[in-house]
């Protein structure tokens, strides 16, 4: 039983400290206006079950053009997303890309997970 309340109380921390990232106030972050974003990385498998939709779920998305954002970099991560047409693809700007996947994953649950930009403004603004 004490091994399991370690466990506990040290999920616990975990779990504040996360929360805790979380909380803490993001920087504006351009997001491309009028868009679905669709937020993948390669370790989550319903995100390869989308993108194995992709085409669907773009026409589903009409009139907002839907584009993948993997949120990660690494190999597999391109691997995933490589054969995607460019017109689906979104990578930020190489000086916001941490920025923008910090804001990101500060406010997403888990993935796979998509955020729509309204036509005019694809600005991000941290509401906390």
């Amino acid at each position: 039983m004490r091994r399991i309340l370690r466990a506990r109380r040290g999920f616990s921390w975990l779990a504040l400290a996360t929360l805790g990232a979380a909380e803490q106030r993001q920087e504006n972050v351009d997001l491309p206006p009028g868009t679905l974003l669709l937020l993948v990385a390669p370790w989550c498998a319903p995100c390869w079950g989308e993108l194995a939709h992709i085409d669907a779920l773009a026409k589903a998305a009409a009139p907002l053009e839907l584009r993948v954002l993997a949120m990660e970099e690494s190999a597999r991560a391109r691997a995933m997303t490589a054969d995607l047409p460019p017109e689906r693809q979104w990578v930020p700007r190489a000086p916001d890309r941490a920025t923008v996947r910090t804001a990101l994953w500060s406010r997403t649950p888990g993935l796979p997970f998509s955020i729509a930009t309204r036509a005019l403004c694809g600005r991000w603004r941290d509401r906390v």
